[in-house]
């Protein structure tokens, strides 16, 4: 039996347990009593050195760990209970090998020596150590206990792992500076476990062997089937794929990824870590290898510490090279990833924690075959994470990590570092990966956002970097001239080249088909080229910007003269002017600005400029005339056009509008340049799109009124250029350059960049009283133009203390009444309320077409004296509209209703009438708007028959008048009712005209033709028989009988109604016959007059007798 105790080195007696306990505890060195300390100093100087004597109780420490394994290995072969531990190592088994030799960190090989014993197959590891501690003795041979710690760089954390080999080995042998030999007789149902644990005395000091031997046809949880299939191919006992066990199979062929080794370098640092692994049999062997290629290296990017570096795997076969490949390495705080080098790959990516975990089947990450290391891993090794919650969390990590990672690849820092062609390949290979996929599904993308730039990136082995590559046209625009320019192609090809590409640039052809060109960039710019590729359009501009690819030299040179990438081909005369300063300063005395105007003009960047160079005064932007007085560029070329173009209309409303810009006071430079701050880089939290700033103090004028708003409201309407307006709140700001939000914030943007421009406080236009109606629907006409936000921001009134009826013939009604377009279809008159405008006074200064015996007859019919006048609306609707009874009518359509658009302070019986389309002309639109101020039906009807004498001669064709001749000749023949008793006075006309029409009257003949009308019908709501004639109303012009009968009623067909408005000079009344004088135009100077004598009813004259207005 061992000896137990032993008397301490203060007279204490220490015992075996008590080291037991002590390990057990994990108590630190510096927490432990000097006693204690001191034991197991001199018992690890026994055990690693064979220095000083054999502590008394280490025998008794051996054994009794010895029974604690035994009792694991128990456990594990139990099939009732097993240890859950166990069971994720099903196919991972064989890193705790590697994993157990790599924390040792004393050697950088492990050779794996391979056989057969019988049935049984065996397998030895032979790997440099120093042999056991006290402690690591401890760990291995109780269940779930380890010593090893991250400090050290080892990665093996539970005390698990080895023991998994118990659950199928039949024997585990190390031979170190310790001898643990353990047999499991799985023969019989108990499993007869052997094991001893002693001193080795025969250990050479350097090395340790790991043996285990099994039965290959033993039923076993784990997969054995894998690493039986490899010894058997080593031993030549069956032919296989050996890169299946090592690289290319699934988990449940694969026994060891050889990958792993390139995180056992990494995660190695500046201690020796396993890089070779040989495995050997009696027919074959497999070497692997990680080398250095490029020496990891450690740089600060943006305050950050990032290592990187090229390790190629190697894999040899028999001694012959069968397998090699470069990855390069990137890591940073706990998470390490390797590419493969000059690989387009869609693998699943792996997880590794050093050691191989999993494949990413679910795709949390796009498969772009990335190998990725972190210190999170379950107790089994087989993922990332315990839980579903751990597992999200961790990939959400890596996500981050991504973005980056993304940033630190495209530093300036890399493009200096020797590894600089291989992160460009691969960088250039994941923006192709992920080019055609949708954004939203992948978050790790890199192309979520632009601010990535591959500029500094190499695009071909062994060559500095160049920043853009453009697509030319086999012809491009700078190789035309027209014929008044003369061959200047040569030098406006070299002005082009030596200062807009200035050698900073790629053609993309000539790239991609070029042997040097790097293979990841070759396949990203291959893919934006071809336009047939489904590329989703969105990530194929932000892919564009972030690899500076242009599809056109009109689209680089947009980028070089305003700095930044575009969708539209475009720039700002602002823009121009600064790039020409710019050109200027760089040039010299040769400098000559035509010449890069025609490269504006011929790649049509902007409107202003023509194909020769040439200013098109018309076209230049008005917004840039409105900044151009405090801009660098006001002493360019376009801005001295601008003031000469703009100046005589708008130069009041410009220095109005001046006055109102904010100010900076801390900008020492320019108060008037507000300081716009912005992040660069990668964000965090997620940057909301709004500026941070210094100061932005608002303008004493910044409520004064604008003495013409309604030229900015046009400009901001019409004007395409005039963009950069921006709604907050109450605030509408007009930007110099770029729109954006504005917040002071608490905290400052990590990195950030200031863009200064000037910003215009435009809440004076919040509220515009105008005097002029027609400048009033103008500015109402400009408002509709605008963003539905903006037309509900800006209110616009109107008070008018008199307005012509000539300029609401040719100026506000035909603008009023256009035909609506867009969506909404609405008139220009619903766009506001009638209590927005106000008119006290409509003076006349236009034609009136209604006569004044017209106008006359109808103020003593209605009491209104109208006044009637046609409008040009440019449209076929029947329109009307009035200004009467304190207010403005208008009606669009015959079908529609009136709609009041005005108020007016009118208070005479004055009304003012316009119309357009309107049948009968004037007095149809005169009837339409006495009905709808609310006549009489009575009154509208005899206004309707009213009929003035002294109309314009109507001329006839031949043919015509000699109809109308025929008709004036015939004769009525009826027998005329007596009147017994007179007729009391009537106002009802329905009444009147069925006296007239009455048997004993007219009956069912016109009194004028003597013919009988077509008689028609209409039952509409009021189911009332359509009259076949109606009342005509004439002036007696006899002076007899004018006293008692002032005016001549009777019914007429309408043929006769239409002839006698068109002829009639003079009607007259006898007191019997009506006296009809008529007068017709024919050939070319004739005219006829003609006089038809009409015997009236009896009745006819009663009525008249009694007709009084």
């Amino acid at each position: 039996m061992p000896q137990a105790f032993f008397s301490g080195y203060d007279g204490v007696c220490m015992h075996y347990q008590d080291i037991n306990e002590i390990l057990a505890k994990g108590i630190k060195t510096e927490n432990m009593s000097p006693d204690y300390v001191r034991a197991i100093s001199d018992a690890n100087a026994y055990l690693m050195k064979r220095s000083g004597e054999k502590p008394v109780w280490l025998d008794g420490f051996l054994d009794s760990n010895r029974c604690k394994l035994v009792e694991t290995i128990c456990r594990a072969t139990s099939v009732a209970q097993g240890i859950s531990s166990l069971q994720g190592y099903r196919e991972g088994y064989f890193n705790e090998i590697i994993q157990n030799a790599n924390d040792l960190h004393c050697g950088d090989s492990i050779c794996i020596i391979t056989g057969e014993d019988g049935n049984k197959l065996t397998l030895e590891c032979q790997y440099d150590d120093k042999g056991f501690s006290l402690s690591n003795i401890y760990a291995f041979l109780n269940r779930e206990m380890s010593d090893k710690t991250d400090d050290d760089s080892q990665t093996g954390k539970f005390g698990v792992g080895i023991k998994s080999f118990f659950k199928f080995v039949e024997n585990l042998r190390i031979e170190s500076n310790v001898l643990f030999d353990f047999s499991i007789n799985r023969s019989i149902n108990d499993n007869n476990i052997v094991g001893s644990t002693k001193i080795n005395s025969a250990w050479s000091g350097e090395q340790t062997s790991l043996f285990i031997s099994y039965d290959p046809k033993v039923e076993s949880e784990f997969n054995i089937r894998k690493l039986s299939s490899l010894i058997e191919y080593l031993c030549g006992k069956q032919n296989a794929d050996v890169f299946r066990f090592f690289l290319t199979g699934d988990d449940s062929e694969m026994v060891f990824d050889i990958r792993s080794l390139i995180f056992m370098q990494l995660n190695g640092k500046t201690k020796r870590s396993i890089s070779n692994l040989e495995f050997k049999g009696k027919n074959h062997s497999v070497k692997v290898s990680c080398e250095d290629v490029i020496k990891v290296k450690t740089i600060t990017v943006a305050e950050e510490s990032w290592r990187t570096g090229v390790l190629q795997l190697k894999v040899k076969l028999d001694q012959n090279v069968r397998y090699e490949k470069q990855y390069i390495v990137f890591s940073n705080n706990s998470i390490s990833v390797a590419f493969p080098v000059s690989e387009f790959s869609t693998d699943y990516n792996r997880m590794y924690s050093t050691y191989y975990l999993k494949a990413d089947i679910k795709e949390q990450l796009l498969p772009i075959g990335m190998l990725v290391d972190s210190k999170y891993a379950n107790i089994h090794r087989n993922d990332v994470g315990d839980s579903e919650e751990k597992i999200n969390e961790v990939y959400d990590k890596l996500r981050g990590y991504m973005k980056n990672l993304y940033g630190f690849m495209c530093s300036e820092e890399i493009a200096r570092l020797s590894c600089a062609e291989a992160v460009s390949d691969v960088f250039h290979n994941i923006v192709a990966r992920y080019l055609m996929l949708d954004r939203k599904d992948y978050p790790e993308t890199p192309l979520f956002e632009d601010y990535y730039s591959n500029s500094f990136l190499p695009k071909k082995y062994k060559e500095k970097a160049k920043a853009f590559v453009i697509e030319h046209k086999r012809k491009e625009a700078y190789d035309s001239v027209s014929y008044q320019e003369g061959d200047i192609v040569k030098e406006l090809k070299e002005n082009y080249f030596e200062f807009v590409e200035k050698k900073n640039t790629y053609d993309l052809q000539e790239l991609i088909l070029d042997s040097e060109c790097i293979y990841g960039v070759c396949k990203v710019y291959g893919l934006l080229s071809d336009q047939s590729n489904e590329i989703p359009e969105q990530n194929r501009v932000i892919a564009s910007r972030i690899t500076n690819y242009f599809s056109s030299v009109g689209e680089y040179l947009v980028y070089e003269i305003c700095g930044e990438h575009r969708e539209e081909l475009f720039v700002s005369d602002a823009e121009i002017d600064s790039w020409l300063l710019g050109l200027q300063e760089e040039v010299g005395k040769y400098f000559d600005a035509g010449m890069f105007l025609k490269l504006v003009g011929r790649y049509g960047l902007n409107d202003a400029i023509a194909y020769d160079g040439s200013i098109r005064h018309t076209n230049l932007s008005f917004k840039d005339y409105l900044f151009n007085g405090i801009l660098t560029s006001s002493h360019g070329l376009l801005s001295q056009y601008q003031n000469q173009f703009y100046d005589e209309k708008y130069f009041k409303l410009k220095q109005e509008l001046l006055k109102k810009r904010y100010q900076d006071f801390g900008n020492k430079k320019n108060s008037y340049m507000i300081r716009c701050i912005r992040p660069v880089g990668k964000s965090v939290a997620g940057w909301d799109g709004t500026y941070d700033y210094y100061e932005m103090c608002t303008s004493q004028n910044f409520r004064d009124k604008l003495s013409e708003p309604e030229l900015l409201l046009e400009r901001m309407a019409i004007d395409e250029k005039f963009t950069g307006l921006r709604l907050s709140g109450t605030e509408l700001k007009l930007f110099e350059k770029k729109s954006k939000g504005m917040w002071r914030r608490d905290y400052q943007f990590k990195n950030y960049m200031i863009d200064e421009q000037q910003i215009i406080q435009l809440s004076c236009i919040r509220d515009i009283n105008l005097d002029s109606f027609v400048e009033f629907i103008n500015a109402i006409k400009y408002r509709c133009m605008l963003t539905e936000e903006l037309q509900k921001y800006i209110h616009i009134s109107c008070r008018e203390e008199s307005i012509s009826t000539k300029d609401i013939v040719e100026d506000v009604l035909p603008v009023m009444v256009e035909s609506p377009e867009g969506e909404n279809k609405r008139y220009l008159l619903d766009e506001f309320a009638p209590s927005d405008v106000e008119i006290a006074e409509i003076i006349e200064n236009s034609n009136n077409e209604v006569p004044i015996e017209n106008a006359e007859f109808v103020q003593k019919i209605t009491g209104y004296r109208v006044h009637v006048y046609r409008f040009v609306s440019n449209s076929r609707r029947k329109i009307l509209a009035y200004f009467g009874e304190g207010k403005c009518q208008v009606k669009t359509d015959a079908a529609r209703k009136f709609k009041e658009v005005a108020r007016s302070s009118l208070t005479d019986k004055n009304v003012y009438i316009f119309y357009d389309n309107i049948p009968n002309d004037t007095q149809q639109a005169i009837t339409n708007v006495l009905d709808e101020i609310g006549v009489s039906t009575k009154n509208l009807e005899l206004l309707e028959g009213y009929i003035h004498n002294g109309n314009t001669t109507k001329t006839m064709s031949y043919m015509s008048r000699r109809r109308n001749l025929a008709k004036v000749k015939k004769k009525l023949l009826l027998e005329w009712a007596e009147l017994s008793e007179g007729i009391s006075s009537i106002n009802d006309t329905e009444i009147l005209y069925r006296l007239l029409t009455a048997r004993g009257s007219y009956d069912i003949f016109c009194p004028i033709c003597s013919d009988i009308p077509m008689e028609t019908f209409d039952y509409g709501e009021d189911i009332k028989k359509k009259h076949s004639r109606r009342i005509v109303l004439l002036e007696n012009e006899n002076p007899d009988t004018n006293m008692e009968v002032p005016y001549i009623i009777t019914v007429a067909c309408s043929y006769c109604c239409q002839r006698l408005r068109s002829t009639m000079i003079k009607s007259e009344f006898d007191g019997k016959n009506v006296i009809l004088t008529t007068q017709i135009a024919h050939g070319l100077h004739e005219k006829t007059k003609s006089k038809q004598q009409i015997e009236l009813s009896p009745v006819n004259i009663e009525v008249m007798k009694k007709f009084k207005l």
